[in-house]
This record gives C-alpha cells, sequence and structure tokens, in this order.
C-alpha cells in the first residue's frame, strides 16, 4: 500500500468515527454559544489528551477488545453519570450562563475517555489502520502520521459545527435558543441512559 493510498483510506474510514453524531459533538455544540469556533478547537484538544496515548497503547501493547470488554463497565457506569450530570445541569443553569462543565477542554477529555463506543471503534475499526500504518512504515512513526491523518478532521469537522452553531445561535431569540438547548440535552441524556443501560450487559 502506498502512502497517498493509506492517507486516503485513513481519512475515508476515520469519517465514520468523526462524523457520527455522539457526546462530543453535542457538547460541542452546546459550547459554540459562549466560545464560538474555538470550542471545536479545544474539545478536539481535550479529545486528542486522550485519544493519542490509546492509540499509542494499542500500537505497541497487547490490549484487546476483549481485555477491553472487562472494564466496558466501569467505563460505561462513569460516562453515563458524566452524561446525566453535564445535560441535567445545563438544564437547570439560567440561559445566559455558561454549562456547568464550563471548559470545552475538560469536556473533550470526559466524553472521550469514558465513551465505551470510541475506545471499541480503536479496539476494532480503528485498529485496522494502526496495523497498516505498521505494516507501512515498520515503525512508529507509522501510527503518528496515522493519527495526523485522522485527528485533523476532528478539528476542522468540531470547529466548523461549533462556527456554524454560534453564528446560528446570534441570529436567534434566547427564547428559541433555549427549546434547542433543551433539545440537545435530552438527546445527551438518552446517550447517557443508553452507557448505562450498555454497562448492565457486562454484569
Amino acid at each position: 500500500m502506498e502512502m497517498l493510498e493509506f492517507a486516503v483510506t485513513v481519512m475515508l474510514v476515520s469519517s465514520s468515527g468523526v462524523l457520527s453524531p455522539g457526546p462530543l459533538l453535542l457538547s460541542n455544540i452546546i459550547h459554540a454559544k459562549s466560545f464560538g469556533y474555538k470550542a471545536g478547537l479545544m474539545i478536539s484538544y481535550g479529545h486528542t489528551i486522550v485519544e493519542l496515548p490509546l492509540v499509542l497503547l494499542l500500537a505497541v501493547s497487547s490490549l484487546t477488545l476483549e481485555l477491553f470488554n472487562e472494564y466496558n463497565t466501569v467505563i460505561s457506569v462513569i460516562g453515563g453519570i458524566a452524561l446525566l450530570f453535564f445535560a441535567i445541569s445545563n438544564m437547570l443553569n439560567k440561559i445566559d450562563k455558561k454549562p456547568m462543565i464550563h471548559k470545552p477542554i475538560i469536556s473533550g477529555i470526559v466524553f472521550s475517555a469514558f465513551n465505551p463506543f470510541f475506545i471499541a471503534w480503536w479496539l476494532t475499526i480503528g485498529m485496522k489502520l494502526i496495523n497498516d500504518s505498521l505494516l507501512l512504515t515498520s515503525s512508529i512513526l507509522g501510527v503518528f502520521l496515522m493519527f495526523i491523518m485522522h485527528i485533523w478532521m476532528d478539528y476542522a469537522w468540531l470547529s466548523l459545527t461549533a462556527y456554524i452553531t454560534n453564528k446560528g445561535i446570534s441570529m436567534l431569540d434566547n427564547k428559541y435558543y433555549k427549546y434547542i438547548l433543551f433539545g440537545l440535552n435530552f438527546i445527551m441524556i438518552y446517550f447517557g441512559i443508553n452507557f448505562l443501560l450498555n454497562a448492565l450487559q457486562y454484569v
């Protein structure tokens, strides 16, 4: 496999994770009112703090999906509780206040580290990219190159959605924004409950 072909493959495969709706995207949209496009950059940075070590760990260790399943309950429970806390606290806040978890970087870390579906993606779909990068370069450098080809999409997508959201919100009356925010937080509650139900499968 040539480098150009590999780069295209990484971007196409990565889109299945980057563009999928989830807690990270929802928290990004919620933070966009206060931080604009910078919300996307900061959440992506928090996401990177979790994702890069995970990818390197997968590249140099024997971490497998079977081993992950042993800890999936804990990850799902913590993630579910964090999502419920984030959503409910936002609903209780006044419309002009920042979210309870008011630092986007923290949101990026929490909603990555305790998202079992994000980790499972790297243990399944993402593992193929890691293996291909090692085969292509025969060194850990290939893994870093693959990660760069992947992570820029997170920064671009989250910054773009935060920018568009911020511009859209600026044209809305607070009354309508309140309803939109309520809907987003309701979806976060759905994800939180889904995480907790996922944990029950491993009990």
